[in-house]
């Protein structure tokens, strides 16, 4: 059995999770969780190209179910409308340089009307091939939690999820944090001792 992990142990990673429990009227979250930290997440990986994470999650089958989850993209003119108001604080650069996010930055996107964190599972595309009925089923659930672990690290990725490369961005208006270290690497493979494609 894999170790107990905890998540949302950020803020942005605990606000992801906030998220998730006001869209899971079904009660799956406590399954999936159960799912991620017993390892049952067979791959899991990111397609820039449609915004989507791809999973294989181990179930009561012989075979794994295929999850996917994609964040709406933000629009390109309010995407430069916040890198511009990012890049004009030297305080949010500051604490982007040493891997923070602040809860400045989310407050910025929300006034933009960016949803960083999911409010609706309306706001998301979400799929399981389970036979499951309830929006968020315990494999989707497990996937969450997952890339809970992965927000908690890196905060970047909640923007890549939305197809925002922020670090790449703020890089191409001077700002450099290509050195900026996360948590651990953006990758799966501490949560289940497997190999998973990186995110």
């Amino acid at each position: 059995m894999a170790k107990r992990r905890t998540y949302g142990n950020t803020w942005w990673g605990a606000t992801w999770l906030r998220a998730l429990e006001s869209v899971d009227h079904a009660n799956r979250l406590p399954r999936g969780k159960t799912y991620c930290n017993t390892g049952r997440i067979a791959s899991c990986e990111w397609h820039p190209e449609t915004r989507t994470v791809e999973a294989l999650v181990d179930g009561s089958a012989y075979y794994p179910y295929e999850v996917r989850i994609s964040l709406p993209a933000v629009p390109p003119k309010k995407a430069e409308a916040l890198l511009s108001a990012i890049a004009r604080d030297p305080v949010l650069v500051a604490e982007l340089l040493n891997g923070t996010l602040s809860p400045d930055v989310a407050d910025i996107a929300a006034g933009l009307g960016i949803e960083l964190f999911p409010k609706s599972w309306r706001s998301m595309k979400l799929s399981c091939s389970c036979p499951d009925s309830a929006h968020v089923c315990k494999h989707i659930a497990a996937v969450f939690y997952a890339l809970a672990d992965l927000i908690d690290a890196d905060p970047f990725l909640i923007f890549k999820l939305h197809g925002l490369d922020l670090r790449g961005a703020l890089e191409t208006r001077g700002i450099d944090i290509a050195d900026t270290v996360s948590a651990k690497p953006l990758t799966l493979e501490a949560l289940q001792g497997t190999r998973l494609a990186p995110l």
